[in-house]
């Protein structure tokens, strides 16, 4: 065999049994989430178990179902267990940006939501990056901190 032939078939051998920094980047990242899944699975039937669950998903439901009302400006906070987004913390305060006349019923992907979403509201970042996202004025209540 020609020797640039030869270096053709090594070439294709070795891509074909060594994947790319793309694959495996990918795959690595689909462990940690399926990880990052099984562990949360755990954690919810670990809590769900417990007698506290019970009176935990009532008081959800108490608050849930008590809906308070907010304007432009008003500084909002997380209501005990309605938390259903990583930022902002519990007791950290966001503020609201607009209350919507006419509820959205689908999220950023098109696909419908569960509840309505009828505030936009802004917070900063741990790197001050001013961030918005809608969500249910039912999750929220007045800001409890100081000024």
């Amino acid at each position: 065999m020609p020797p640039e032939e030869q270096v053709a078939v090594e070439k294709t051998a070795a891509s074909e049994s060594a994947p790319d920094d793309d694959s495996m980047g990918f795959a690595a990242l689909y462990r940690l989430s399926q990880t990052e899944q099984k562990k949360e699975d755990e954690e919810y039937d670990q809590y769900a178990k417990k007698p506290q669950y019970t009176e935990d998903l009532n008081k959800a439901y108490d608050s849930y179902a008590s809906p308070e009302t907010f304007q432009a400006g008003d500084r909002v906070q997380w209501k005990p267990l309605l938390k259903n987004r990583r930022f902002p913390f519990y007791g950290r305060p966001a503020v609201i940006l607009e209350v919507l006349e006419t509820p959205v019923y689908k999220d950023k992907q098109g696909r419908r939501t569960p509840e309505p979403l009828d505030l936009v509201v802004g917070f900063l970042s741990g790197s001050q990056e001013f961030s918005t996202f809608m969500v249910c004025s039912r999750r929220l209540t007045a800001w409890e901190g100081s000024d």
